[in-house]
C-alpha cells in the first residue's frame, strides 16, 4: 500500500516515526498496524505485509522511485493486482511503472533528506512528474481486463499490474506526452513537464 510521505519535511525519513502526506486515512492506519514492513525510499514510500512483504519493500534506489527495481515494480514482477479503493487511476501509482517502462521524456524533481550517519544528507529524486489526470486513460485501455465493483460505499477497480504494463507502455512509447495535459491548458504541473523536455533536450 502506498506510505508516501511526499518529501520536502525538516527531518529526515523514519520508517517507524514519519506519517504519510495526503495519503488518507486507510494508508496512514495500514502501515501502523502489527507485522506491517515499511519500505526505505525517503518520499515514495511503500508499506507490506504477507509472504513477499520483506522483498517488495527491500531497499530502492531514491530515482527512478516506481521502476522495475521499487515496491511497485517487484509487484509486476511477482505477478501481483493493483486494487483503487475509493479513488480513481490519477491515483494509480503503477502508471508510474508504465512511465518508467516506456521511457518518457519527462522529469520532475524534488528533494528529501535522509539520515547519513550521526547527520542528516538532503537528496534529490528524479522522477516523472504532472499532474497525473492524464491517467484516467487507463479506464478505457485496461477494458474488460479491469473489474469494477463497490466496497461498502467505495467504488473498486482490480486489474493486473502485468495488464496494465501490456496495454499501457505501447501507448505512451508511441505518444510519449499521452499522459500530460495538453500545453498552455493551464495545467501548472503538466507544463512544467512539458518544458523539462525542451530542457533536457
Amino acid at each position: 500500500m502506498p506510505s508516501m510521505t511526499g518529501g520536502g519535511r525538516p527531518e529526515p525519513y523514519d520508517p517507524v516515526r514519519t506519517p504519510t502526506s495526503d495519503m488518507g486515512v486507510l494508508a496512514e492506519t495500514f502501515w501502523r498496524l502489527p507485522g506491517v514492513l515499511r519500505g526505505d525510499h525517503p518520499s515514495s514510500t511503500f508499506a507490506a505485509v504477507g509472504r513477499f512483504a520483506e522483498r517488495i519493500v527491500a531497499p530502492q534506489p531514491l530515482s527512478p522511485p516506481h521502476g522495475l527495481d521499487s515496491p511497485i515494480g517487484r509487484v509486476y514482477e511477482l505477478g501481483g493486482s493493483v486494487l483503487l479503493l475509493g479513488v480513481g487511476h490519477d491515483a494509480n501509482t503503477t502508471m508510474h511503472l508504465v512511465e518508467d517502462l516506456a521511457g518518457v521524456p519527462y522529469r520532475g524533481e524534488h528533494w528529501a533528506l535522509v539520515s547519513h550517519g550521526d547527520g542528516v544528507r538532503k537528496v534529490t529524486i528524479s522522477e516523472p512528474d504532472h499532474c497525473c489526470q492524464g491517467f484516467d486513460a487507463a479506464d478505457d485501455w485496461l477494458g474488460d481486463a479491469q473489474r469494477l465493483g463497490t466496497v461498502g460505499n467505495a467504488q473498486a477497480r482490480l486489474f493486473s499490474a502485468a495488464d496494465l504494463v501490456r496495454v499501457g507502455v505501447p501507448r505512451v512509447t508511441a505518444d510519449p506526452t499521452v499522459l500530460l495535459c495538453r500545453q498552455g491548458s493551464g495545467c501548472m504541473e503538466c507544463d512544467v513537464a512539458h518544458a523539462s523536455i525542451v530542457s533536457t533536450g
